[in-house]
């Protein structure tokens, strides 16, 4: 038997249990009910990465009639900056693993240090970016929006002025081209598939000013029943159980929360698939498995 049913983010006792905090939206299929690590562990398979997971920022949208996060760079933008629960910035806006920054704990095993988390800009990027405004039309509520800073601030409950003094040092790396804090102009997006555009400093000036959340999405958690190089999944005694393979994100991911690229989810999916599949195809011949750094 393989085991790939996806990770447990839709399975509410397990996300409360290894997750126990706010979150904006899931973004993946909600059959992803942690079948396969319920089954793991009646047999006593030994199981590892609990607290990991691949998170993102996402807009609010529906699918097949439930909430769901759609999962785009929308933070690519050049009048934008990200800031933290108390009103400073917290990183180059244009960092592609951004759910590192998000994860950060307090402590180990504790919460995220940084959130309540908010995209800031001005009404400038409504027009810039049609896809949240239409999110906004359609989820009332969901953008908060001021005439000035100071009314922003006190709207998102957040340290008196620390985000005025977080967007006027914004506005002057703006003003001189050097992002003094992040060098966040030297930086590439590949959000425009092949297309690289440098990214742009532009200031956030114009009100009414606004916030989007940008809390934890989740497009996979981590964690799973540890398998050796074949893909056979571990027992808690070190054995391998006989039978028994796993792959992707029902596995405990090697790659963890790091997100590497585009198809961070897929690329170890077909990789533990082929890995599993060619080991049951030695084994239907009858021949041990080979490592698949001697496959010729």
């Amino acid at each position: 038997m393989v085991l790939a049913s996806g990770g447990f983010e839709w399975d509410a006792m397990r996300r409360s249990r290894h997750f126990p905090w706010p979150f904006d939206y899931i973004s993946s299929p909600h059959t992803n009910e942690g079948d396969a690590h319920r089954m793991a562990e009646a047999i006593g398979a030994r199981l590892a990465h609990m607290d990991q997971a691949l998170i993102t920022g996402a807009l609010p949208a529906l699918y097949e009639g439930q909430r769901y996060g759609l999962s785009v760079f929308f933070q690519y933008e050049h009048n934008v900056i990200l800031v933290n629960r108390h009103g400073e910035r917290l990183t180059n806006e244009f960092t592609f693993n951004l759910g590192e920054m998000l994860d950060e704990r307090e402590y180990p095993q504790g919460p995220p240090a940084h959130l309540p988390a908010w995209l800031i800009s001005d009404v400038r990027l409504l027009w810039r970016a049609p896809l949240v405004l239409a999110c906004a039309v359609r989820n009332p509520g969901w953008l908060r929006r001021a005439a000035t800073l100071e009314a922003l601030t006190q709207r998102l409950g957040l340290p008196s002025e620390s985000l005025t003094r977080s967007v006027a040092r914004f506005n002057q790396f703006c003003r001189q081209g050097v992002d003094e804090d992040f060098h966040r102009e030297q930086s590439v997006s590949h959000a425009n598939g092949d297309r690289r555009f440098h990214v742009g400093l532009r200031a956030i000036q114009r009100g009414p000013f606004i916030a989007v959340p940008f809390n934890s999405t989740y497009l996979a958690t981590k964690w799973g029943p540890r398998t050796d190089e074949f893909g056979r999944v571990v027992h808690q005694n070190g054995a391998v159980i006989p039978g028994l393979f796993c792959a992707g994100v029902a596995m405990a991911n090697p790659i963890g929360s790091r997100a590497v690229g585009a198809g961070t989810t897929l690329g170890p999916n077909l990789t533990w698939g082929y890995i599993c599949g060619r080991t049951l195809a030695q084994q239907a011949r009858g021949k041990p498995p080979i490592p698949l750094a001697e496959e010729t």
